[in-house]
């Protein structure tokens, strides 16, 4: 008995052993990777053809987002240039790219946006499958162009060997030779293609070479906008609900005289709808329960900057919006303005260079070397700024030709160029009549002293000012 009374009961603190185990991971959680892979999606919609079709068509942001930079890319249109061609040549040229190639080339780079990759595929006639050699073309050649997204070019009898890829041995990432284009053979050499932000090494094969839908990058903003969108419109169904209170309800439904009730309710509507008033019983009760809406457009404006902060466009290009506050928006379309010179346009250059050339070819029977173009300015004037800066252009051009720099046929050719005049004024001789009748409105600031220098220009383009 003795010896059972020195034994000793020993108990065992879980609590004390829990807090010791706590104190042995010190890290915060800022620092785990845990947030940031609960955050991730390991699919890609670049893969799902029908889902970005189909978003595509019905959401008027999306479409907005994917074609408002390229459609201010291209405005304005091209001033090429080449010594190699006159001017009437270069406005044929023009001419041609706009009527066949322009929005080709615009819905080209939509898809491209759109669905990570395009191309643009070139018809001269002759057999598909076959090499295209531009500078074998036929002049007067009857030339179409086609656009067409990556799911509509797919690459037959492809060979994928990576070891090839990587060591730059293989011409096309995909290694094939032709695209089966509706079942219809493509020499490669007949597609401009064009490829949209590259994917990392890991998921570029998921793609078959191509590169990432737009919206990969922007898919969880998007979403999230999406989502407030419908609360609200939900919210607006709820705004304003009737409550009824009729006794014995519940003994009505349990007794199956359900009929009675809706009877009842519909002729507490039809009389409120009516009369603007209710009768009800005694014992019964009605009241009306409305929503607020205070801080919705607070939350639905800061959506939108944060929105359009990943989008990479002012709030006022999105959505429409004019600016608010002491601020007049310029300092965020000048931003914008930067990107689309810099992104859109960098992309827009080599197609469409490439475009100009193969119509050089077939308009000209040649390509000129020195073939170039620039884009027009993404800056809008107000009709009195524009003013202001012809006036100071028609003053350049009449200074320097009293000063004898320039000829009066390049101060002419000048102002025709530059559009200083209502109407086109010829070139060589004397101002015609009709040219001179034309010229009446144009404004005095204009005018310039007579000088020895150039009297017969100057006396026929002083006629029409003295009306």
């Amino acid at each position: 008995m003795a010896k059972q009374k020195d034994k000793k009961t020993i108990f065992t603190n879980s609590l004390a052993d829990y807090s010791a185990a706590l104190r042995q991971h010190p890290a915060s959680p800022v620092f785990t990777q845990a947030p940031l892979a609960l955050s991730q999606k390991h699919t890609l919609i670049s893969q799902n053809w029908n889902l970005l079709s189909w978003s595509f068509t019905n959401s008027g942001l999306i479409q907005r987002f994917i074609m408002q930079p390229i459609l201010d890319g291209l405005r304005g249109g091209l001033t090429i240039t080449s010594k190699q061609l006159d001017d009437d040549e270069i406005k044929q040229l023009n001419k041609v790219y706009e009527r066949k190639a322009r929005d080709v080339i615009k819905n080209t780079m939509v898809w491209n946006k759109l669905y990570g990759g395009a191309g643009v595929i070139i018809n001269v006639g002759d057999e598909y499958k076959t090499p295209l050699d531009i500078s074998k073309i036929p002049q007067g050649a009857d030339i179409e162009f086609y656009d067409a997204d990556l799911w509509e070019l797919n690459y037959k009898f492809s060979v994928f060997n990576v070891n090839q890829i990587e060591e730059g041995q293989n011409e096309d990432w995909n290694g094939g030779v032709w695209y089966d284009y509706y079942q219809i053979p493509l020499h490669k050499s007949r597609v401009l293609r064009v490829e949209n932000r590259r994917a990392p090494a890991l998921l570029r094969r998921n793609l078959r070479g191509w590169g990432m839908s737009e919206l990969e990058f922007v898919l969880p903003q998007i979403n999230m906008y999406e989502k407030l969108e419908r609360v609200i419109f939900e919210l607006i169904d709820e705004a304003k609900i009737d409550i009824y209170k009729f006794n014995g309800f519940n003994i009505a439904l349990a007794s199956q005289n359900e009929s009675e009730v809706v009877e009842k309710i519909r002729e507490v509507q039809y009389n409120k709808n009516f009369q603007n008033g209710i009768i009800v019983d005694k014992e019964d009760d009605y009241m009306n329960k409305q929503l607020s809406f205070s801080g919705l457009s607070d939350l639905l404006a800061q959506m939108r900057i944060d929105l359009a902060a990943v989008l990479n466009m002012p709030v006022s290009k999105l959505f429409g919006t004019g600016s608010s506050g002491f601020s007049s928006g310029e300092d965020d379309i000048e931003t914008y303005n930067c990107m689309i010179e810099s992104s859109v346009r960098g992309e827009l250059r080599p197609l469409i260079k490439q475009v100009l050339k193969i119509l050089c070819q077939v308009e000209f029977g040649f390509i000129p070397d020195d073939l170039d173009f620039e884009f027009k300015s993404l800056r809008i004037l107000g009709e009195e700024a524009q003013q202001n800066v012809s006036n100071a252009w028609f003053q350049r051009v009449m200074e320097s030709l009293e000063r004898g720099i320039i000829t009066t046929k390049e101060a002419r050719k000048s102002i025709n160029l530059m559009h200083l005049l209502p109407m086109a004024i010829s070139e060589d001789g004397e101002l015609h009549e009709e040219e001179i009748e034309a010229l009446a409105d144009v404004p005095e600031t204009r005018v310039k002293k007579k000088t020895p220098t150039n009297i017969s220009f100057h006396n026929s383009i002083m006629k029409w000012f003295k009306k």
